[in-house]
């Protein structure tokens, strides 16, 4: 088995600096974007890009203050109420693009 030759890390990065440098397939279509205080006595902020995957997925591509690293949330609306699950987390911008190449592509969602 070939171990994968890690990329170094990027320093930390804004939001605009991470959502400059995602990539998104381009049958992804964007629809919303947001930003709130999950921990309002610390001051951390999360950002979001959402996406329409398929007609009943979205995603919604976040980047998390303080630790300038970001994730891809699931929102399946099939379900009711609608199932919503963390696919990944804790990755600089070339990660997640690795991972939304690896995982939506072998997946045939695109």
């Amino acid at each position: 088995m070939k171990k994968k030759q890690r990329k170094p890390l990027i320093p930390d990065e804004t939001p605009l600096e991470f959502f400059q440098r995602i990539t998104v397939p381009e049958s992804w279509r964007q629809f919303d974007k947001d930003k709130f205080q999950y921990a309002p006595a610390h001051g951390h902020w999360s950002y979001g890009y959402w996406y329409w995957v398929e007609a009943c997925l979205k995603v919604r591509i976040c980047f998390y203050t303080p630790a300038c690293r970001g994730g891809i949330l699931e929102v399946d609306m099939k379900h009711n109420p609608p199932a919503v699950k963390s696919i990944c987390s804790n990755m600089q911008s070339y990660q997640l693009n690795d991972f939304i190449k690896e995982h939506y592509e072998s997946t045939n969602i695109q």
